[in-house]
């Protein structure tokens, strides 16, 4: 006679409490269980991206792909990439600084971010966001973006890519498998030009987009918070404004520049370029730096003078409670030349932020990258990458070719991403 399964399933539960299921090991976020093993998916050699999947002799296990690293030594030796702008190209570079393999060519490149595991790079001066691939040194086409000319960041919330598109002055949404997916605009009414979103960052199920006036404008200086409690966002997604005028030095424009969340999304950061309010070729005051409580959408306190050793900041990283800002002004029109070029580090630990003692350096350095326990920084006006240690505070190395001239013209590292 069958016995009934209603009967069956205490016996089987107990069945199965008693085969060692209490004991099963737990691991670490970054691992999971293969055949009673916690390994790394990403690196090893027997389950390269998924327990079982073994990489042939001679292959090394590279970010969960199997890769033949005599062939492609990006794939396995690269510690940074570099998006040079104006040779056109992506170039994946080692610990020293050195080329690692050939450059991909052809992407415009402007700005990187990494969504589970796979480098996107947006054209800036394109309408595209590509995936490249290191092992290949080869890249594809995800997304076009319809009339764009100036992508001016890219960012990654869930599962979805982000970018500021300062040719419509808008949020746009990328799905890597299907192209755009949603689009925001970032235009007020009371705007008498369209602003310029530059760079962001998410915190609590919103995005917070620097808005920056077009060139020969003066409004407005902003961050615009745009809800993504829905993704992808529809184009009558919530968007409202902090105002940032009131922060800039005295007679300049507060130019807000890159935005960076705290890890715990309590706060995030804005560089404010402080140009000059009549001449945005000269700088018009220190480096500032703003605070916002993301709860209140509101500014903490007054903004952070970062001091004369940081004029025009842009990028930022965070390592522990220590925030790097790059810093760096370079007169390409008139006869200053260099001013206040390097790393200002701010302690964020006290109950108001503190900025330290700045590590000069002879470029204007725009983005910035904390891969394996180093900075690289990168200049906008001589491709130089540089490396920093951070412990010791002192520039450790670098390199005046990394992004070569094109002609006579300068070189602008575009932005610099660790290597996944």
């Amino acid at each position: 006679m069958t016995t009934p399964l209603k009967t069956l399933l205490p016996t089987l539960l107990l069945l199965s409490l008693g085969s060692g299921c209490s004991s099963e090991k737990t691991c670490a976020s970054d691992e999971v269980l293969c055949s009673g093993t916690c390994v790394l998916l990403s690196s090893d050699l027997d389950n390269c991206g998924s327990c079982g999947r073994a990489c042939s002799s001679g292959l090394s296990c590279q970010a969960g792909g199997c890769v033949d690293c005599l062939a492609h030594p990006a794939a396995c030796t690269a510690a940074v990439v570099a998006a040079c702008f104006e040779t056109d190209d992506v170039r994946a570079l080692g610990a020293d600084l050195s080329y690692t393999e050939a450059p991909m060519t052809s992407l415009t490149p402007g700005s990187f971010a990494v969504l589970a595991g796979q480098l996107y790079v947006a054209s800036n001066g394109g309408a595209s966001v590509s995936s490249v691939d290191l092992a290949d040194a080869t890249a594809s086409m995800v997304a076009s973006i319809t009339g764009a000319s100036d992508i001016e960041h890219l960012g990654v919330y869930g599962s979805l890519l982000y970018l500021s598109d300062a040719t419509h002055a808008a949020f746009v949404a990328v799905d890597p498998a299907t192209g755009v997916a949603g689009e925001v605009s970032l235009i007020a009414a009371s705007d008498v030009t369209p602003p310029s979103p530059e760079g962001f960052d998410f915190a609590h199920e919103k995005a917070y987009v620097a808005l920056a006036p077009q060139y020969g404008q003066t409004a407005p200086n902003a961050v615009a918070v745009v809800g993504l409690s829905t993704t992808p966002p529809s184009p009558s997604a919530p968007v409202t404004r902090i105002d940032l005028t009131p922060y800039a030095a005295p007679g300049a424009l507060p130019h807000a520049s890159r935005v960076l969340a705290a890890a715990d999304g309590k706060h995030v950061y804005v560089t404010l370029n402080d140009l000059d309010v009549n001449d945005e070729t000269v700088a018009g005051g220190h480096g500032r730096l703003v605070v916002i409580d993301t709860t209140a959408d509101a500014v903490v306190g007054n903004a952070v003078d970062l001091g004369s050793a940081c004029l025009d900041p842009s990028a930022m990283v965070l390592d522990g409670t220590v925030l790097w800002v790059a810093c760096g002004f370079y007169d390409y029109i008139g006869t200053k030349g260099l001013e206040g070029g390097g790393l200002v580090p701010v302690d964020l630990s006290g109950s108001t932020p503190t900025v330290g003692k700045a590590i000069s350096a002879p470029h204007a350095l725009g983005s910035l990258a904390l891969c394996g326990g180093f900075l690289y920084a990168g200049a906008t006006e001589s491709g130089a990458v540089l490396k920093f240690d951070p412990t010791a505070a002192n520039l450790v190395t670098s390199s005046t070719t990394a992004c070569p001239p094109a002609g006579s013209s300068g070189a602008f590292v575009s932005d610099l991403i660790c290597a996944p």
